[in-house]
């Protein structure tokens, strides 16, 4: 009987033992596809960072004079690329809709180091006024508006009563910056180039080059900084350009945002 007994509790033990394995493996398993399903769209995502603006009161709005002129004198970032926030009002098919959007630069979509899933991305010579008529929209977008179509490239859509063409359909986990579901050119009129005049405030992103540390990024826009202040001390006088890896500033927007 007890040797029954002793048989029955090592048959248990050993049940006990294969069903924690069995368990620690799907737990693996699981995780493993967490991991796969959060992975960053982006191409080598901790070389990314957030240029910023900063003021002695705190964080100031990037002007267009100052994203060109970070633009030509950093040796250390490229490509830097600048964006906006928007909306655009898409009228196609069904009833008009509100749709979040972002106003880009040329250099948007090689920063971040991604690829349209059909078509292609923005040229430089369609960030021009009078160019910017084109438009690259989201793989959401593309299936629940248009039916993932492939013809759908080439033709046009009307957003906020303008024609834009489609160019361009990104992959299906690209939605950046917070789940944009289109983007358009970015561009620049004489008034918003004309030293202190208005400009949109921008967001800017960049990548550091091959070989370069976040510290040698930000000692250059130090010293970029300091020029700046010298030459245009209107917009310049007594500003910081900050250097912060991209997803560190996406965490902090987020924070703020939950925290109103």
């Amino acid at each position: 009987m007890k040797s029954q007994f002793r048989a029955a509790k090592s048959q248990f033990r050993a049940a006990k033992s294969q069903f924690r394995a069995a368990s620690m493996a799907a737990l693996i398993l699981i995780t493993g596809c967490a991991h796969m399903h959060k992975r960053s769209p982006y191409h080598d995502p901790d070389r990314l960072v957030s240029v910023v603006k900063v003021a002695p009161a705190g964080e100031e709005p990037v002007l267009a004079t100052d994203f060109l002129a970070w633009q030509k004198q950093s040796q250390t970032l490229g490509p830097i690329a600048a964006y906006s926030y928007g909306g655009f009002k898409i009228t196609y098919g069904s009833s008009p809709a509100r749709i979040p959007s972002a106003l880009v630069s040329a250099e948007f979509f090689p920063a971040l180091g991604v690829r349209t899933f059909l078509g292609r991305a923005f040229v430089s010579e369609e960030c021009q006024p009078g160019s910017n008529r084109v438009v690259v929209i989201s793989h959401d977008l593309w299936q629940y508006r248009f039916g993932a179509d492939p013809s759908l490239l080439g033709r046009t859509i009307t957003l906020n009563k303008e024609e834009y063409t489609v160019i361009g359909v990104m992959p299906p986990d690209f939605r950046f910056p917070n789940d944009r579901d289109a983007w358009a050119p970015l561009t620049f009129d004489d008034e918003s180039l004309r030293p202190g005049g208005k400009s949109m405030g921008l967001e800017v992103v960049a990548r550091l080059k091959p070989g370069v540390t976040l510290q040698q990024a930000q000692a250059e826009m130090n010293t970029v900084a300091r020029k700046l202040e010298r030459d245009d001390p209107m917009t310049n006088l007594g500003r910081d350009i900050k250097v912060v890896l991209l997803q560190e500033r996406l965490d902090q927007q987020r924070e703020r945002i939950n925290n109103k």
